[in-house]
């Protein structure tokens, strides 16, 4: 879901360990994870997630004993980052962003890149919600605005509901996002839909790249990063990766809504692929994106998702995603 309303979001904080839950299946408990206190994980009868707001993003997302699908940098577990350090801390999981790239040096004074603290890096603060987690992340001064985000498991299948936006409370017009980066542990392939099989190549041209009918792939290069994207018209609206894990293949599939004439960000891309070059690490990333629009106090700018982890051992994962996706439809009304 996709839209522009007023501000307005109470926050206070959770209690500690596990709360009770009008969604019985759901358990919500806060733990250590990797080193980082005050984790909240939830959990069903399928799967499992973790939510760490010392770092504002999720950290882990899997079926009960599989492995997690996020990627993650051991590097940085358990660290954190209060202050600005002025360089990107590539943490992993799941974040969210407040702007397109080409716009942080117009609003953080750094020539498109870093991305900005504390969006990505800071801590929230988190509430515990029944059958999930909501998160709150610092405000900046700069942008006039700060992002909240809440995390709710089904009852008892391995699908995420993510309703999320951006509060702009004060300051100057800003032009503002829901931008999020989900970076995945070293997908086998991973899909987007394409209608027409056009896209736009925001990296290196390259045979990792493939058209098919109805939609692209994206796989890894050896030495160079691949990026590239696709614009809301004739698309579906989510991205999808396929992990060989020890019980046969699995697939998450992200899903959003899109919106006819939203002018979308990077001259109108919904959504766009990443993945690293192996000397940076095994990683892809999948990043869904609002429109983006010039925002003044008082406004609020969402974009709700879901997430699933289905089976994918059949070869049309094509087929196998667009049926998550519309099953995703069903719930982002």
């Amino acid at each position: 879901m996709f839209f522009l309303g007023l501000a307005g979001c109470s926050l206070a904080p959770g209690p500690e360990g596990p709360v009770a839950s009008l969604n019985p299946p759901v358990k919500v408990e806060r733990i250590t994870y990797k080193g980082w206190p005050d984790a909240v994980r939830l959990r069903n009868a399928s799967c499992e997630l973790v939510v760490v707001p010392a770092v504002s993003r999720v950290m882990h997302f899997s079926l009960i004993g599989g492995p997690n699908l996020l990627w993650e940098n051991p590097e940085f577990a358990g660290k954190t980052f209060p202050t600005d350090e002025g360089k990107w801390h590539n943490i992993g999981g799941d974040k969210l962003w407040p702007t397109q790239q080409s716009l942080f040096l117009k609003y953080t004074g750094h020539n498109d890149w870093p991305p900005p603290w504390p969006w990505d890096g800071g801590a929230s603060r988190a509430e515990m919600l029944p059958g999930g987690v909501r998160i709150a992340l610092p405000h900046d001064a700069r942008f006039g605005a700060h992002a909240v985000r809440e995390f709710t498991l089904d009852h008892d299948k391995p699908l995420l509901h993510v309703r999320q936006w951006i509060e702009k409370t004060d300051g100057s017009p800003t032009d503002l996002t829901v931008w999020t980066v989900t970076q995945v542990n070293n997908p086998l392939v991973t899909l987007i839909p394409s209608e027409n099989g056009e896209y736009s190549n925001l990296g290196p041209a390259s045979e990792m790249i493939g058209v098919h009918k109805n939609y692209l792939t994206l796989a890894r290069e050896q030495a160079k990063g691949l990026k590239i994207g696709v614009t809301p018209q004739g698309q579906n609206g989510w991205v999808a990766s396929v992990f060989e894990v020890p019980a046969g293949r699995q697939m998450l599939i992200l899903s959003h809504k899109l919106v006819e004439g939203g002018g979308y960000p990077d001259k109108n891309l919904q959504a766009e692929l990443y993945t690293s070059p192996v000397t940076v690490g095994y990683y892809t990333e999948m990043e869904l994106l609002s429109p983006l629009k010039t925002m003044t106090a008082g406004q609020t700018l969402a974009d709700d998702a879901i997430w699933q982890i289905v089976p994918a051992n059949g070869a049309d994962h094509f087929t196998t995603a667009k049926m998550a996706h519309e099953n995703a439809m069903t719930r982002l009304k």
